[in-house]
């Protein structure tokens, strides 16, 4: 063979002499690769002799050699013919067992055929075909017996088409395994357990299945192939039945959405209107509010302060008087504050004052007097200072100053200042 012939002869998945169907897979793939081959060698590896057209060729070729060589009687020309037949019988067997052997990927299968059937192919594929075999091996009739059992037993896990389509194939490759023996099922045998594992979960489809079918139960693989169709168009109906299901939970999720959204919008609306409420009250009651005169702070009747201070109450007494809606922590605060409000207005040194609640309601509050040693220097032009002094009446820049004493003083100092300016002039002039 070329260097071609043999990149061809080699197959990507090799046999591992792993299964009996991994062998049956292996055979079929081998058996087209020797039919490429210029010789047919699918004939010499299964059937042990050479393809018709092979023989054909190979006894015209040995007629032409024996004319050349001088051969003339039939007996000749025919025992020349059969030699030449028996020499490429050998050929073709010993380049199909190469084949063989560059397919496999078992190292001691491969060195038993080396030892025992060099050169062979034929007795090579004889000897692998009958580790197979299963009609003279009770024990391996047993185990693949059970194993199908056990893949009946189980039944279909996922009753779509994948799921169907795989236990069917599953199948086959269990009751292959027992091909030859008793115990292999025949085609109404294998569509009668298919059909009663899809009926688990598709109990009417099958029974109009078996009704509409029944020319077909016969054979497997029609019923395999009618009955994946049906399935197949079940699981579409399905999933439209599932995808509408889904899309109406999706509508009625969206509507409870929107419900829950305006209730939560109309209690926020309610509640910012209840808070303004309160604001407003709280607002008007914090107005309502009159100044204590003896603590200073806004609250109506008893000072608790006051009382604490002088000791006519104590503390505890104190928050016990406050109303029950505040809480312990709350309580002792506003007692505490009570206490040192009334202490800082009555700490030694602090200025007596009337209390703010004795200004007039809409009346500012009175300010604070300034010092009566404020002297005032002015800074203008000798013109503008005198129109200043003729604008107010009063001497340069008079200092305004709001309270009744500071404009006592003020005028009695008007006169002393009103010299010293005329003594500067005059000096200047």
């Amino acid at each position: 063979m070329s260097k071609n012939q043999h990149a061809d002869a080699t197959m990507k998945k090799k046999y591992t002499h792993t299964s009996k169907a991994e062998w049956d897979t292996f055979t079929g793939d081998f058996r087209d690769i020797c039919k490429l081959h210029k010789d047919k060698l699918h004939t010499v590896v299964f059937d042990n002799d050479l393809h018709a057209a092979v023989t054909r060729r190979i006894t015209a070729e040995s007629k032409k050699e024996a004319a050349d060589e001088g051969l003339t009687s039939p007996q000749a020309i025919a025992a020349h013919a059969q030699a030449r037949l028996d020499e490429h019988l050998e050929e073709c067997l010993s380049t199909a067992f190469s084949m063989l052997v560059m397919n496999i990927e078992h190292p001691r299968l491969k060195d038993t055929l080396r030892k025992k059937h060099d050169d062979d192919a034929h007795d090579a594929y004889k000897y692998i075909e009958a580790h197979w075999a299963v009609a003279g091996n009770q024990t391996r009739i047993t185990i693949e017996a059970e194993k199908r059992k056990d893949h009946i037993e189980a039944g279909i896990r996922n009753p779509n088409y994948a799921g169907v389509k795989e236990f069917a194939d599953v199948l086959v490759e269990r009751n292959d395994e027992l091909k030859g023996s008793p115990h292999y099922h025949d085609d109404p045998m294998l569509v009668t357990v298919l059909l009663d594992a899809i009926a688990c979960h598709h109990g009417s489809l099958i029974r109009h299945f078996r009704t509409a079918h029944r020319p077909h139960l016969n054979d497997y693989d029609q019923t395999l192939k009618l009955i994946l169709e049906e399935v197949e168009e079940n699981d579409r109906v399905e999933a439209k039945a599932a995808e509408r299901t889904q899309r109406e939970a999706f509508a009625a999720k969206v509507e409870q959405i929107a419900a829950r959204e305006a209730k939560v919008e109309q209690l926020e609306a309610s509640l910012k209107a209840r808070l303004a409420q309160v604001e407003r009250g709280a607002n008007q009651a914090r107005r309502e509010k009159p100044t204590c005169e003896h603590c200073g702070g806004p609250h109506s009747g008893t000072c608790f302060g006051k009382e604490i201070a002088e000791g006519r109450m104590t503390k505890a007494e104190a928050m016990a008087a406050l109303p029950s809606r505040y809480d312990e922590a709350a309580r002792t605060r506003m007692v505490d504050s009570a206490v040192r409000r009334y202490q800082e207005r009555h700490a030694k040194g602090a200025p007596s004052e009337q209390p703010r609640s004795a200004v007039a309601p809409g009346q500012p509050p009175p300010r604070k007097p300034l010092a009566a040693c404020t002297k005032v220097v002015s800074v203008l032009r000798a013109d503008t200072r005198q129109r200043a002094d003729e604008q107010s009446g009063d001497g340069p820049m008079a200092l305004k100053q709001d309270s009744r004493a500071a404009h006592d003083q003020r005028r009695e100092v008007l006169p002393l200042r009103r010299a010293c300016l005329t003594a500067r002039e005059g000096a200047r002039c």
